[in-house]
C-alpha cells in the first residue's frame, strides 16, 4: 500500500523538487512530540491566494489516541499565515476514517469540486473557509 501512496503521489519527484516546492517562505511545517518522543508532523503548502493545503499530516501509530492528531490540526490552523487566511484544502484517502473525523471536528467539509490532490478516485477532498 505505501509502494503505490509513493508512486501515485510521485514521492520521488517531489523529493527532487523540495526546495522549490515546499520553500521555507511559503510553508509552515509543526511537529509533535509527546514525552521527547517524535509523534506526528503536518505541513502547509501554498496554492492560490489565500488558499493554502493541509499537506502530509501523519501521526505515528504509537502517539495515536494521545490528541497529537488533534493538536497538530489545531496548531497548524492557528498558525494563521498570509497564505492561508482564506480557506484551507486536504485530500485524505478512505482509508484514513480517523484523520476524516478529526477533519470534520475542525469544521473541514467534503468539496469534490477541489483539484486532485494526486491519488484520484482514492481521496476524500475537503476544505474549511476561515
Amino acid at each position: 500500500m505505501i509502494d503505490t501512496d509513493v508512486r501515485v503521489q510521485d514521492f520521488h519527484g517531489q523529493k527532487r523538487e523540495l526546495l522549490t516546492r515546499f520553500v521555507p517562505a511559503a510553508v509552515d511545517c509543526l511537529p509533535a512530540q509527546i514525552d521527547e518522543m517524535a509523534a506526528g508532523i503536518v505541513m502547509t503548502k501554498p496554492h492560490s491566494a489565500g488558499t493554502c493545503e493541509l499537506n502530509r499530516m501523519h501521526v505515528r501509530a504509537p502517539a495515536r489516541g494521545q490528541c497529537a492528531g488533534w493538536a497538530l490540526v489545531a496548531g497548524i490552523l492557528a498558525t494563521g499565515r498570509a497564505p492561508c487566511l482564506r480557506l484551507t484544502m486536504l485530500a485524505a484517502g478512505p482509508r484514513d476514517a480517523e484523520a476524516v473525523a478529526l477533519y470534520r471536528s475542525f469544521g473541514f467539509a467534503e468539496d469534490t469540486s477541489l483539484p486532485d490532490a494526486g491519488a484520484g478516485d482514492v481521496e476524500v477532498k475537503m476544505i474549511r473557509v476561515l
